[in-house]
């Protein structure tokens, strides 16, 4: 997703009432004097209340205090008062209201804009974008072609039309329209390259030297494009003066703009509720625009809990290297929000990558990625955690568990946890693993399902899911995702499964608005389907939490093994498949015992809550140990 504007900018041009003082205003704002820019403001609005540009600037600057319910209070009575005719004036409310509301109100905004003026790129951007963050993907589309009509070698409108396309499950198409802008008239275009390095992780038939190779080249553009700022802190002397080289509380901080109701926020909490406080001195850096009661809870855990939305890149770079960290930790990547041109100027002397993105970044100066030996194995190879059940199928040119060298797919050093590289937080709302006494089902057969995201659900795996359907008779299969709230993108979807033969023994819907119920629709699936190449990691969890077994296909680079990681944990490495044949084949051995299935699910979810998976304070001690493990590296003396 494009990342929001972090400080909206009020136009250059005088408004024509009290134009004097409202451009004083906005002097005062650029400047941070923010209650005396409010002060001249209601100044204006005591005289003039139906002053739409005295509105639109009170609520930029209440935005840039952080005020946001009064700042959206303005920006709507700015919208009443717009003037007319006035595209740009839409435009820049638009800017602002992004930041404050649902993505459906801003877009009638810029729809607003672009119909006073066909020819304004900025407003079909924004329009483009924000039927993005609503996940209105089809109409995402349809405005940046719309756009595109009007402004062909627009890079920003082709990469919404491209983000909208693969959050519709056509990756392989968003990907090539990508790439073909990439090698012509974008050529050496820094967000065209990074959104083509992402895509790579979705896309069915790019190799993993090809993902790598598209995140390096992004990380290359990114270097060139940043320029050096300011001074970037080294670890020259900090060994020194402390004895054993180790400071008594390593400093270590984490940025993430999703330490709220997010799937990261899940991962990252067991980890920062049991970081040893003695000896780790833990700094968040939030730059969530939407901190949440997930956030709240986060806060009391981190020895410093830092808040920092509508902050530019070098003043976000300014804050952390003035607490003079010893290791910096990424947990965005390349994912909306991220902050690379922060992690590349080198905000500690130690970066790290972790959690928030599958794979390499690709960026220069990041130094290590935080794995573990399933998805990113030593050339020797990685050891499940019991032996694969021999004699299933023919074997696919390797296996799951045959050795290859994952740091060959890289630009940062590997350092390799044991057991999973994450550790997840149950969900609170539990419906519990069976329905209650005397529930009939709702369908005799097997029923197979899947809840990842619609992006990750290309044709080859939609195909492969027909051959499982076709092979298991009296089987259905549920599709759910956040996608699927748009009738647009259920047509496409039932449009795809017709043309496979399967769209009436498909189920597909848009997602729950509880997670009890979220979850609970679990209880009418008896097996969960993995996505490939990028596979589940929240669903995975959440399927083993309610006892469904998760079937998974495992590949050659991070994104394809993490279902493999998870369920080695567990103990179940005899649920990844090493072909498609023999993802079918999993499939069908479980789908012939469904009563097994059923009596087994409390079983499944004890094992997941006793597995390293969910051991919050095991794994605490074991991410420490690369913590310590990356600092002795780094400051051990030459021999």
């Amino acid at each position: 997703m494009p990342t929001p504007t972090f400080r909206p900018r009020e136009g250059p041009n005088p408004p024509p009432s009290h134009g004097p003082q409202i451009m004083n205003a906005i002097a005062l704002m650029e400047a941070d004097k923010f209650d005396q820019a409010i002060s001249v403001l209601r100044r204006v609005l005591a005289t003039d209340a139906a002053n739409g540009h005295a509105h639109r600037v009170l609520s930029n600057v209440l935005l840039l205090k952080l005020d946001r319910r009064p700042a959206l209070y303005h920006a709507q009575l700015a919208l009443k008062h717009a003037p007319a005719g006035d595209a740009e004036f839409l435009y820049v409310l638009g800017r602002q209201m992004r930041q404050v509301t649902e993505g459906e109100e801003v877009a009638s905004v810029f729809e607003r804009a672009v119909t006073i003026d066909k020819a304004h790129v900025g407003a079909w951007i924004g329009l483009s974008e924000a039927l993005l963050f609503c996940q209105m993907f089809h109409a995402a589309v349809a405005a940046a072609e719309r756009g595109l009509a009007h402004h062909p070698y627009s890079a920003e409108l082709l990469m919404n039309k491209a983000l909208g396309l693969e959050n519709m499950g056509r990756a392989d198409e968003a990907l090539a329209l990508l790439t073909q802008a990439a090698h012509g008239p974008h050529a050496g275009h820094l967000s065209i390259n990074g959104a083509v390095a992402a895509m790579t992780n979705y896309a069915y038939h790019v190799t993993p030297r090809q993902n790598f190779e598209a995140h390096r080249l992004f990380g290359q553009l990114l270097a060139r494009a940043t320029p050096p700022y300011g001074v970037a802190p080294t670890l020259a002397g900090r060994a020194e003066v402390h004895p054993g080289g180790r400071p008594p509380r390593l400093r270590v901080g984490f940025e993430s703009p999703d330490l709220r109701d997010h799937a990261v926020a899940r991962f990252f909490e067991p980890l920062l509720g049991n970081l040893d406080k003695s000896r780790f001195h833990t700094i968040c850096y939030s730059t969530t625009l939407d901190p949440d009661e997930v956030t709240k809870r986060l806060r009391p855990l981190a020895s410093r809990f830092v808040e920092c939305p509508m902050i530019t890149d070098h003043a976000l770079l300014d804050t952390i290297r003035a607490d003079k960290l010893d290791i910096y930790v990424d947990l965005c990547g390349l994912m909306a929000g991220q902050r690379l041109a922060v992690l590349y100027l080198k905000p500690a002397p130690i970066t790290v990558s972790w959690l928030g993105y599958p794979g390499t970044l690709g960026v220069p100066k990041v130094d290590y990625r935080i794995v573990d030996e399933r998805t990113d194995p030593f050339p020797t190879g990685p050891l499940p955690s019991s032996p694969l059940p021999p004699g299933l199928l023919p074997r696919s040119p390797f296996r799951a568990t045959d050795p290859y060298n994952a740091q060959e797919l890289a630009t940062e050093k590997l350092v390799r946890l044991p057991e999973c590289f994450i550790c997840f937080r149950p969900p609170d709302a539990d419906p519990g693993v069976a329905h209650p006494a005397g529930h009939a089902r709702a369908h005799s057969g097997p029923v197979f399902g899947c809840f990842n995201m619609a992006k990750k659900i290309g044709d080859p795996l939609l195909a492969l899911w027909a051959r499982l359907l076709n092979a298991v008779p009296d089987s259905r299969l549920i599709i759910k995702n956040y996608a699927l709230r748009s009738a647009s993108v259920r047509d496409t979807f039932t449009t795809r499964l017709e043309a496979l033969g399967i769209a009436t023994r498909t189920t597909i819907e848009p997602p729950n608005q509880y997670s009890r119920d979220h979850l609970a629709r679990y209880l009418d699936i008896d097996i969960a389907l993995d996505t490939f190449p990028y596979c589940g990691t929240t669903t995975t969890c959440e399927a083993l939490f309610m006892g469904v077994p998760v079937v998974s296909l495992v590949g050659r680079s991070h994104q394809a093994r993490v279902g493999f990681s998870l369920l080695c944990t567990i103990g179940h490495p005899d649920w990844c498949a090493d072909s498609e044949d023999e993802y079918i084949e999993i499939a069908k051995r479980l789908a012939a015992d469904l009563p097994a299935l059923a009596t087994g699910r409390p079983a499944l979810r004890q094992a997941l809550l006793n597995s390293p998976l969910c051991d919050g304070p095991g794994f605490a001690r074991r991410f420490e140990h690369a913590l310590d493990s990356i600092w002795a590296e780094k400051t051990a003396k030459p021999a």
